[in-house]
């Protein structure tokens, strides 16, 4: 069962993946996402990069509505959401699994948008880029950047990522890694 922590943080990534503002989500905030992420890493629109991108969000949002859209009318609201959450942070392994995952997916994507920029790496130019992606103000990346990077290079490895991911999705209310998608 998630804990009310946990409840707060998935709240605050379901309203801020809800770019329609619709109150759920839909295909249709995907496509926003797209859109703002390609604006924010000047990604043109008749590139191949961006026909990858839209693979990339297409299938991101296949996966999320075939395990949180039970009634598959298209669009998942908070509570479809929460639950989907809740199934998957109490099946054992899951997490684990989840964290990959989630990391896989960000490399992937920095990789394909920003490919100067550091492999295997998050900076505080690329987190402040995919905030505003989301609408969320550049400086929540800045502060989660600084917040999870453990050594203090200005870079978030895949360990520190990894464990920052661990770490949002946990039940810790000092762990550092709160902060990844901003405050909550």
């Amino acid at each position: 069962m998630l804990s009310d922590l946990q409840k707060r943080k998935l709240t605050h990534l379901f309203k801020i993946n809800n770019l329609s503002g619709d109150g759920h989500l839909a295909r249709e905030d995907m496509e926003i996402a797209m859109k703002n992420m390609a604006h924010e890493f000047n990604v043109a629109t008749s590139s191949e990069t961006f026909s990858d991108l839209k693979t990339m969000f297409e299938s991101q949002w296949e996966q999320i509505k075939g395990f949180a859209d039970p009634n598959g009318d298209g669009r998942v609201t908070l509570p479809e959401w929460l639950t989907y959450w809740d199934n998957i942070l109490s099946v054992d392994g899951a997490l684990d699994m989840l964290v990959m995952g989630y990391n896989a997916s960000f490399h992937a994507l920095f990789d394909l948008v920003d490919p100067s920029g550091p492999k295997g790496a998050f900076n505080t130019d690329r987190w402040g880029k995919y905030f505003a992606a989301y609408n969320q103000p550049r400086e929540y990346g800045v502060s989660a950047i600084k917040a999870i990077d453990k050594n203090g290079s200005g870079l978030v490895d895949v360990n520190e990522a990894m464990l920052a991911t661990r770490e949002f999705f946990g039940d810790d209310p000092n762990a550092p890694g709160n902060a990844l998608f901003g405050p909550y």
